[in-house]
Parts: structure tokens; sequence; C-alpha cells
């Protein structure tokens, strides 16, 4: 495997001057942080010429983000698929909110607190929180007034590790500004003159580069990872998503799918697609994965 894999997603191909950076870091150990389940061999592979094993849960990254006035530095994972931008508040008592440095709005003369309850549930937890606005810093720029949701109680259906391992306190998206439910980030940077266009460049370190010398890139990317002579534009079919058509989708020697739709992720590196294709997949044992049914 390359020492790095670099992914450039955009609305469209612009060239931007302007651009902010922030380091990332992968996730050694986050499949034992949320797997509630403890299948960790579901999710093993042999690298290549390698006997170590790694996990393909492994390819999320985060980065630190400064937050408040004065500023605290909070591990913040980049999706670009989720609908909300949410911190850990430091209230929370539930053992994942207490994995690593949460945000506290009491600490910053810049948030303020909206009395408006929110909830977002996922397979294994419930998370209850409330709309918040607050001063960002991301790498050497200071977005201001920035609406998320602080999570102050969360309701967990499996069992957490206590890890000693740095991992993340929060999210911010990068989907479109359709599904954010006004919390469109990339739009707001856009708007304030931060970013000269609404791209981004992700580079992400290896399974072996235990550094994490990664690298997130808003409003550009970085030209020294890629031959742009060799880069194939892949269009994005919907208004709120990172939706793409492939002309095919294979495992080895298997085809699974001819111009499927898929959804560009770049959270926890789940698998989701149509249950025929999965279910295919898993029959030919190219998959061996815990299954999770989604009905809409």
């Amino acid at each position: 495997m390359k020492p790095y894999l670099l992914l450039v997603f955009i609305f469209w191909p612009v060239f931007c001057q302007s651009a902010i950076r922030i380091p990332l870091k992968k996730f050694p150990t986050e499949h034992n942080r949320i797997s509630s389940y403890k299948e960790h061999s579901k999710w093993k592979r042999e690298e290549p010429g390698k006997n170590k094993l790694v996990h393909i849960y492994d390819p999320a990254t985060y980065g630190l983000v400064g937050v408040g006035t004065p500023i605290q530095f909070i591990p913040i994972l980049f999706d670009t698929f989720s609908n909300e931008i949410w911190l850990f508040n430091n209230e929370c008592t539930s053992e994942i909110c207490l994995i690593t440095k949460p945000y506290n709005p009491s600490s910053s003369n810049t948030s303020k607190i909206w009395r408006i309850e929110y909830k977002q549930s996922y397979k294994n937890l419930n998370m209850y929180g409330q709309y918040t606005v607050d001063t960002f810093l991301l790498g050497d720029f200071i977005l201001d007034k920035l609406e998320f949701v602080n999570i102050r109680r969360i309701e967990w259906k499996g069992t957490v590790e206590r890890l000693s391992l740095e991992t993340f306190a929060g999210q911010i998206t990068l989907r479109f500004p359709a599904k954010t439910r006004g919390t469109d980030f990339m739009a707001k940077l856009f708007s304030r003159d931060l970013i000269e266009g609404k791209s981004f460049g992700l580079r992400l370190p290896s399974f072996n580069d235990g550094d994490g010398r990664g690298e997130l890139i808003i409003g550009d990317w970085d030209r020294q990872y890629v031959n742009e002579s060799l880069i194939d534009w892949i269009k994005v079919i919907s208004d709120s998503y990172w939706e793409i058509i492939a002309d095919k989708l294979v495992y080895g020697s298997y085809g699974l799918a001819e111009q499927a739709d898929m959804v560009v992720d770049t959270g926890l590196s789940i698998i989701v697609g149509p249950q025929v294709i999965i279910t295919m997949a898993m029959r030919r044992n190219v998959l061996n994965l815990f299954q999770i049914s989604i009905s809409s």
C-alpha cells in the first residue's frame, strides 16, 4: 500500500488560492469504542506481504479544532454524510463522553446556547443536546457564530472500553447544505471568503503510518500527492449528499453490480448498499461483515 491515499471531493473543479489546512490523525482502535458486540475478528484482514492484522474500520481520521474563547482544542471527526455539527459537552456523564476532553461551554465567553432540544439516533445510541453557537478555530482561520449541537446526554446500548488513546469528541459535516439543517459548514466558509471554492482534499494516512500524518485541506488540495492529469472527475448526482454512479462494483474477480448508486462517506468507513448487493457479497464470502438492516 502506498504511504498515502488521496481523496478529492468537489462541488465543481475550481482552483483555490485560499485554503484551510488541518492535520489529521487516524483512529488506531476506534472499533473498540463503538463495537458493542466485540466482533473484532469480522473487521480484520491481513495486508499483503505483512503478518500484522489491520482493521478496515480504522481509516476514519480526526483533527484538532479550536472551539470557544479562550480556545479549547477538541478532536473532531470530519464526515461527508452526517447532517449535523456536534460536540460532546463536559457535563455528559456517559462513558463514551469521557474518553477524551469534551467541550465546556461555560468556559467560553463567546458561546450562546439556544434552548432548542435536539435528539439524534444511531444504531446503538441516542444523543440529546441543545443548539449552540460559538467561535471555531480551523487551522489559522477563525469562524465565529458557527451553529452546532452540544451533546449533554447519551443513551448507549452497548459497552464502551475506556481507552488511553485519543479519540474524537465531536463531528463536523462536509455535506451539502441542503441536508445540514442550517449547519452548512462549507457554505459558511465560502460566504465569509475564508475559502475561494467549495472544495476539499482529504489525505488519509496508510494503515502502517502510526504517526497519522494526514491532512484535511478545505478550499483546495495538495497537488504534491496527486497527478492532476490522471484525475477522473466523477459527477455528483445529488443536491444534498455525495452520491455518485459507479460503472462497476467489483471485489477481486467477483462482479457485484453495474451502474450502482453510491454515497461517499469519510466517517467510519462502513459499507452501506442495497440489500441484494450486500447479501450477494456476503454469500460469495467477499465480505465478512455484521449486517445492519436499513428500512429507509
